[in-house]
């Protein structure tokens, strides 16, 4: 009973570690288990390595600590495919009892020479079963090193995209800039076609973002090469202008922002979900006056119509209320830096997700 046994759970390994692989590697829907290798390391070790590493100071050393890990839990996971495909294929050739393999070891040392198309010699499968099962190892084998090979590729020219474009959020100088600043960078009172092009550029990014995030969310662990960026926070800034504009100033540019707004709450709130990040259900907004005041003081500094400050403020909080809670979560869950550069996210960023949902 023993081998039959064996058989049964390496061929469970296989489907497991197969199908793992195909979801990470392949489809874009396919969801797997919350405890599979994958999810695990995304959500659970993830939370471990931040842990450890919570007595550095912000800087370049965390960042470093924090930046580590991403690259190492790819390592991992691929590693976890194709131990667990030659471990669950070498189980099945012990509980078919292939010719030379007396033992497990002996039958998973003969897997991983079939796996990997080494082809040694020293065992050799004999029954009409037996060789189609060696090819579609062999197969098996070849296959996954070939999805590696351009799964690497795909993973960083993403990674690539997303920090070019976070890396030119600022005012020429090289410094990330706020909200408002992000706005009068690109406004010219007498011809708004250049913050338009900037809020579409930005709608486009947050599009791509949900779209590689989503189906390869090993991407959010990546850190940012500069210390003081992150795209959680590179997201929140730009939604937040988005917000403020459509609220202090709802003549200009309008609708660019108002779809940058909705593209920036979704991606935040979908990422959040995908990620199984916990959001809180209730967080305040202390820092939406402060925020609001600035934009409207400046705005019409340069000649331009802004809403009444109360009514604005209640549309403002109401906005930022769609999203602040959940690109808040994801800058905890990131242990994003507090600061994005000159622009302090305030107390929303250290939200403790420890203690679960508000109340």
């Amino acid at each position: 009973m023993v081998r039959p046994l064996a058989a049964g759970l390496g061929a469970v390994l296989v489907l497991v570690a197969g199908a793992d692989a195909l979801s990470t590697l392949i489809s874009t829907r396919l969801r797997v288990g919350r405890w599979w290798p994958t999810e695990l390391a995304v959500r659970v070790l993830w939370r471990a390595w931040v842990a450890l590493g919570s007595g550095l100071r912000p800087g370049a050393r965390r960042e470093g600590w924090l930046g580590v890990y991403a690259v190492a839990s790819i390592l991992v996971v691929l590693g976890c495919y194709v131990v667990g495909l030659i471990g669950g294929f070498g189980l099945v050739w012990w509980g078919l009892a292939v010719e030379g393999a007396r033992t497990p070891a002996e039958a998973v040392y003969f897997s991983g020479v079939v796996f990997l198309t080494i082809g040694f010699g020293e065992i050799v499968p004999t029954s009409g079963a037996e060789r189609a099962l060696a090819i579609v190892e062999a197969a098996t084998g070849v296959g996954v090193t070939a999805l590696v090979i351009a799964y690497l590729p795909t993973l960083y020219a993403a990674y690539s995209a997303r920090e070019t474009q976070v890396s030119m959020l600022d005012d020429g100088t090289g410094e990330a800039i706020n909200p408002v600043d992000f706005l009068l960078t690109h406004l010219d009172p007498n011809d708004p076609d250049g913050l338009r092009g900037e809020l579409r550029t930005w709608e486009r990014w947050a599009a791509t973002l949900l779209e590689t995030h989503t189906s390869h969310p090993m991407l959010a662990l990546y850190r940012s090469q500069h210390t003081a960026q992150s795209w959680v926070t590179a997201l929140w800034v730009v939604t937040d202008a988005a917000a403020v504009l459509v609220a202090a100033a709802p003549d200009t540019c309008r609708r660019e922002a108002a779809l940058l707004y909705r593209r920036g709450a979704r991606v935040a709130t979908v990422l959040a979900e995908r990620l199984d990040v916990t959001v809180p259900t209730r967080t305040g907004d202390a820092e939406a006056a402060g925020l609001l005041r600035d934009a409207s003081t400046r705005l019409a500094a340069l000649g331009l119509p802004v809403a009444p400050f109360d009514a604005a403020l209640d549309e403002l909080r109401t906005l930022r209320a769609t999203y602040l809670p959940a690109v808040a979560a994801l800058a905890a869950w990131t242990a994003a830096p507090p600061r994005f550069a000159g622009y302090d996210l305030g107390p929303q960023s250290q939200i403790d997700l420890t203690t679960g949902p508000a109340a």
